[in-house]
């Protein structure tokens, strides 16, 4: 009985530090993954089993960090300076992509994020760093999902990978119809397509 509560307290911390947490579960469930008899698994059903767990893993290590805003680098990223103290941190939003400083509305994005974020609390829900060292969150000020507002002021795109539109479909979808931001000029370029034919914004051109 001692050890069940304690699995169920354990259970209940992990939903509340990642609300992703429950959907992923169910999702393997979905598949019969979890309840699939070992005996029986195939190398691709193993594969994926193994998958699912390191999914559900990394979704129950996620961490909350609270802090202040410092400054904004451009449309989805931002520096904070954590509760804890120490240096700011810069800061990835998970799940949306704003346009590049130097591509089309980028100026405007970063504007827009500026006057909503510097020098206001927020609270990081983080588990990974992406590959320039950023930590990646979902960022939330005063309750409100800060990449979510983004995205449906049209100042940014849902992140899709291949038929998964993203987390902020429905905003996007929003913006589009009332062609706000990005959308009400001409036909927008996502910033992957920027990055391919362009580079970096922040790479120096070679001669210069």
């Amino acid at each position: 009985m001692v050890l069940r509560l304690k699995r169920s307290l354990s259970a209940a911390k992990a939903r509340a530090s990642n609300p992703w947490l429950p959907v992923k579960i169910a999702a393997c469930q979905r598949h019969k993954l979890l309840k699939h008899p070992g005996n029986m698994l195939n190398l691709t059903t193993r594969t994926t089993l193994l998958l699912c767990a390191l999914l559900i893993s990394s979704a129950a290590t996620a961490k909350l960090l609270t802090g202040v805003v410092t400054h904004v680098t451009d449309g989805d990223t931002l520096w904070v300076r954590l509760s804890e103290g120490g240096e700011p941190v810069k800061v990835r939003f998970q799940g949306m992509d704003a346009p590049e400083s130097c591509q089309d509305w980028g100026p405007q994005a970063t504007q827009a994020l500026k006057a909503r974020a510097v020098r206001k609390e927020v609270v990081l829900n983080t588990r990974a760093r992406d590959d320039y060292g950023r930590m990646l969150a979902r960022v939330r000020m005063d309750g409100e999902d800060l990449a979510a507002w983004m995205v449906a002021q049209g100042h940014a795109w849902s992140y899709h990978y291949r038929r998964d539109p993203g987390p902020y479909a429905m905003e996007e979808r929003s913006a589009r119809t009332a062609k706000r931001g990005l959308w009400a000029v001409g036909t927008p370029v996502e910033p992957r397509e920027f990055r391919k034919q362009h580079g970096s914004c922040y790479v120096q051109p070679k001669g210069k």
